[in-house]
């Protein structure tokens, strides 16, 4: 009688831990299931932790201004100039040993006047939160909300470095200098480098302001592209699944490259339902893989509420995993952010070429991502992330881009308004060009603009 009670005991607790496995396997939609599961052991692998290294926040966008109302633009982790890094030192250097000189109105003609670097943010953040970065304290003792710093260069060693942090939103300008500066002639040099590498190549992009221009139809300095002959020759895209081997998909790639989210001392779950969804599971971390190549991570481990998530924190968590991802080898850049209540969410785009790759309605419907990867982080610890896992590089082919943006911004507004003549449009927020991620193998150029929230998409060939 005793031992029939042991065995129903366990019988029991074999049916309760089988039944809270499957309920996380069957977690976000899983459509049917073959039930054909094989559980094996993950030997020899880490979990991906967080190192405890602080980030600097990286703009969304690095423009380089060359005093003749022409700018370059670059992305922070595809920068090869150095001025990236050259700016940072210079804001490192304020931060340091800076003084609050004055606050003013902001008036974009004198701000880009200069030779500088122009760091842009997705959001306007306060000094204190940013500084965190720098591991440096508010040494203005004043409140400073930004989103562009302006940094500008000086020919000589020992001038003086002078940092602008602007609010375009309300318009105003905080000026803070350094004197007999170390960084400032080091930025000069760069941007000089900069400039003339720029100048060899026979097919390049240059950009303009359009508040320099006198372009008042836009809400923001926006910073347009232009080409001087009368197309521009581009290199198209081509997507790769990195869990493909010789052409096929290789479900043992797939199994290395899912082992770094568990722990080795773990054993997980794996399983494969009838719409081709590959899931893999332990007590805590669900892993899926769909063939839309979509990869999502969702970790369901008790929240440590004693630990305390500051802004730069939560950022340099996600960008700790993000790094730690072993299969992503195309470069990205923090497209934007949100702050809810205890968790802070990220979201990031690939870039080639010094040009964003962006998800078409399409494939943002299909995916349920309006960008290429989110990740989202309570109490310093990642709890989702999402990422359409496809890697990105130059394909040997050409294409051409022949229309202006002037063009595309008046195709966009006339397909947007064509049943409301009187609609004048007056705020429109963004227009860039931008590699067009439809979902298939080859990727082209398009114009997106942005208006009243909303993203257009017109072609960049007449």
């Amino acid at each position: 009688m005793r031992l029939s009670r042991i065995q129903n005991f366990v019988i029991i607790a074999l049916v309760i831990a089988a039944v809270i496995q499957t309920g996380k396997l069957w977690l976000y939609n899983n459509d049917s299931h073959n039930f054909f599961y094989t559980v094996f052991q993950n030997i020899g692998k880490n979990n991906i932790k967080y190192s405890g290294e602080t980030y600097i926040l990286e703009p969304l966008e690095i423009v380089a201004g060359y005093g003749n109302k022409k700018f370059s633009k670059f992305y922070a982790q595809s920068d090869e100039t150095g001025l990236y890094e050259q700016g940072n030192d210079a804001i490192f250097e304020v931060l340091t040993k800076g003084e609050f000189v004055k606050e003013s109105e902001l008036e974009w003609n004198s701000v880009l006047a200069s030779k500088c670097v122009i760091f842009k943010y997705a959001h306007a953040i306060t000094l204190d939160d940013f500084e965190d970065g720098f591991e440096k304290n508010n040494v203005f003792e004043k409140y400073i909300e930004f989103d562009s710093i302006v940094i500008y260069s000086q020919m000589n060693y020992g001038s003086i470095l002078r940092v602008l942090f602007i609010n375009s939103q309300t318009e105003k300008v905080y000026e803070c200098n350094v004197s007999k500066s170390k960084s400032a002639q080091n930025l000069y040099n760069t941007l000089e480098k900069a400039q003339n590498e720029e100048m060899k190549s026979d097919n390049f992009i240059t950009y303009i302001s359009t508040k320099q221009s006198g372009f008042n139809i836009f809400s923001d300095d926006i910073f347009v592209p232009q080409w001087s002959e009368t197309e521009f020759v581009y290199p198209v895209l081509k997507r790769v699944n990195p869990f493909e081997k010789n052409g096929e998909f290789s479900l043992a790639t797939l199994e290395m490259y899912i082992d770094q989210f568990f722990d080795s001392s773990t054993s997980k779950w794996s399983e494969t339902d009838n719409t081709g969804t590959y899931l893999f599971s332990d007590d805590d971390i669900v892993v899926k893989y769909m063939t839309t190549g979509l990869l999502e991570y969702y970790n369901y481990e008790p929240i440590d509420r004693s630990i305390n998530q500051s802004f730069i924190t939560s950022y340099s968590v996600a960008k700790s995993f993000i790094e730690q991802d072993t299969s992503l080898k195309t470069d990205v850049y923090l497209a934007d952010w949100e702050i809810n209540e205890d968790e802070a969410v990220y979201y990031f785009n690939y870039t080639v070429n010094n040009m964003p790759l962006i998800p078409s309605d399409v494939l943002s419907n299909m995916t349920d991502m309006k960008y290429c990867i989110e990740i989202s982080v309570k109490n310093n610890s990642v709890k989702k992330y999402r990422r359409i896992a496809y890697n990105y590089s130059k394909d040997n082919k050409t294409a051409v881009a022949d229309k202006e943006f002037i063009k595309a911004l008046d195709e966009t507004i006339t397909v947007m308004y064509e049943n409301n003549s009187e609609n004048i449009v007056t705020n429109v927020q963004d227009i860039k060009l931008g590699y067009y991620m439809s979902g298939r193998d080859i990727l082209k150029l398009k114009w997106f603009t942005t208006i009243n929230g909303e993203v257009h998409s017109v072609d960049c060939e007449k």
